[in-house]
């Protein structure tokens, strides 16, 4: 029997590979949204609407990922260097 000292309180749980991986993609969302906000603050239209583009094709695939196969099947078809095998 262990000496009540020297247990050591219970540790919470590390995160999974997804968690980590959902919690980057968010980080992601939020920073490429912020970042398009910026620039349109700056008043160059042509690099907001590339960030809008490049951040509602991200979400879109994420979403898709998460909803159904299918999407992301024809989306992994239609952009194949996407394709991640997880």
């Amino acid at each position: 029997m262990t000496h009540p000292k020297t247990r050591r309180p219970p540790q919470p749980q590390p995160r999974t590979w997804r968690e980590s991986v959902e919690w980057g993609r968010k980080a992601i969302h939020i920073s490429s949204s912020i970042l398009a906000i910026w620039v349109l603050l700056i008043d160059e239209h042509l690099c907001t609407i590339g960030l809008a583009a490049a951040t509602v094709f991200v979400i879109s695939i994420d979403m898709a990922r998460l909803a159904t196969k299918r999407w992301a099947l024809w989306f992994y078809r239609t952009f194949p260097l996407i394709f991640r095998r997880d």
